[in-house]
């Protein structure tokens, strides 16, 4: 294979975290050294705090530990999300949910999510947490939800590698800090970069059908469908409400029944998994 044959096969992979002590990063970096094995080429970034550093001085080493990991990871942005064939979250539990700081980042690509621009990317997660049922598999769930509404297609684990049976969980990759921020084992480790080689083939699998390039308007999942091209937002922030009146219901209503349900224009289109994915045997 040439080289230029080889770079257009490469899959590109995200993987967005958030970090405070250092577990989560760890974790990360796992996943990207799995992912670049499989040949693909990776971003690492941080989310940024949400609050003053005259909130996170009252944390003892939150501030001076953020400041090292930013000197070494950019901040993810849009056009990083828009590059990637697979977007990798990572964030350590809150409550068994996602960190404010990894959900404002995912909260700002409303934009690309109204423009259907990551439909068909792969899209994975990892987190860790400090006691052992302190909310690791409830976070990983919970991030879930914006990857379905995004348009990624969820690549979990589930118990596909040896290591599954020793660490991580079917969702994603895990680590427990045992309240005093103590790296993940190696075993912790090997998950994550069983994650990042099964998100690699996964989606090179999918760049190879098309799926994954960033689309220019609402399509179906392989680009074969109706587009339903809409143009970006110009409003701020992505979320916009609109006043119900009874009157606009009504008027909805009334043009909902003088329009006939068209057959060809509720079809959807699939692609057949043992074609996308038929080289089976060696999938992580």
């Amino acid at each position: 294979m040439s080289q230029t044959a080889a770079a257009a096969d490469q899959p590109k992979v995200l993987i967005a975290f958030y970090s405070r002590s250092g577990v989560t990063e760890a974790l990360a970096n796992a996943v990207a050294e799995g992912a670049r094995a499989s040949g693909a080429e990776v971003r690492l970034r941080r989310a940024r705090e949400v609050v003053p550093p005259e909130v996170m001085s009252k944390a003892p080493g939150w501030r001076e530990a953020a400041e090292a990991m930013n000197a070494k990871y950019e901040a993810p942005t849009e056009a990083d999300a828009e590059w990637a064939d697979a977007i990798v979250f990572g964030s350590p539990t809150r409550f068994g949910n996602v960190s404010s700081e990894l959900k404002a980042y995912i909260d700002g690509l409303g934009g690309l999510w109204f423009q259907g621009k990551l439909n068909g990317k792969a899209g994975s997660v990892f987190g860790s947490s400090s006691t052992p049922h302190g909310g690791n598999e409830s976070t990983l769930i919970s991030l879930y939800n914006p990857l379905a509404h995004l348009g990624l297609i969820i690549v979990p684990l589930g118990y596909a590698d040896p290591a599954m049976f020793k660490a991580g969980t079917p969702y994603g990759a895990s680590s427990v800090s045992q309240n005093q921020a103590a790296p993940p084992t190696e075993d912790d480790l090997e998950v994550a970069r069983f994650q990042g080689r099964r998100v690699a083939f996964v989606a090179r699998a999918l760049k190879a059908a098309g799926v994954t390039e960033t689309k220019e308007g609402q399509a179906d999942q392989v680009g074969q469908g109706r587009r339903h091209d809409r143009a970006a937002p110009t409003w701020s922030p992505w979320f916009s409400f609109v006043a119900v009146t009874p009157a606009a219901l009504s008027a909805r209503a009334t043009n909902a029944t003088r329009r006939p349900w068209n057959r060809a224009t509720s079809r959807s289109s699939s692609v057949g998994g043992a074609a996308l994915l038929k080289d089976t045997a060696e999938a992580p």
